[in-house]
């Protein structure tokens, strides 16, 4: 299980960047603006204007609050998104030693507290199951990776 649910998110996560990445070169943003800052590469796309992007007609296709939720999560906020949960799962890795139970997580592990010293979080802990839950619905997905 620990290998499949690296590999799972790994390449969940890869997906999100590439499409984001091609969004993002799509529209002609930088890398760090965002949605407010993008520069437009067609001169028959001004941001704030009427604008037709990918033969939709974004301002009489959908109403603000739509085109709200759209800017919050433009090409910028996807690839920091993705970053943010490289470096979890990079922070959540299974320890290099395997007990009678399997490996134990490098950062819950054990939890330090006097009394407790022998309560062991176990790898995948559920930080890492968190992780998987916005892609449950993908067909590789495992229901005993559900935290």
């Amino acid at each position: 299980m620990t290998d499949d649910l690296i590999a799972f998110i790994t390449a969940r996560l890869d997906e999100d960047e590439q499409l984001a990445s091609t969004a993002g070169a799509a529209c002609g943003c930088h890398p760090g603006d965002t949605f407010a800052t993008w520069t437009w590469t067609d001169p028959h796309i001004q941001a704030g204007q009427h604008t037709v992007l990918g033969g939709w007609d974004w301002t009489t296709a959908v109403d603000d609050e739509v085109g709200k939720h759209i800017a919050h999560w433009d090409p910028a906020r996807a690839l920091a998104e993705v970053e943010t949960k490289r470096r979890i799962l990079d922070l959540h890795a299974p320890l290099g030693w395997y007990g009678p139970n399997g490996p134990m997580c490098s950062t819950c592990g054990k939890t330090g507290r006097p009394g407790d010293e022998d309560v062991v979080v176990r790898w995948p802990c559920d930080t890492v199951r968190l992780l998987a839950m916005p892609y449950a619905t993908h067909p590789d997905y495992h229901e005993e990776w559900r935290p």
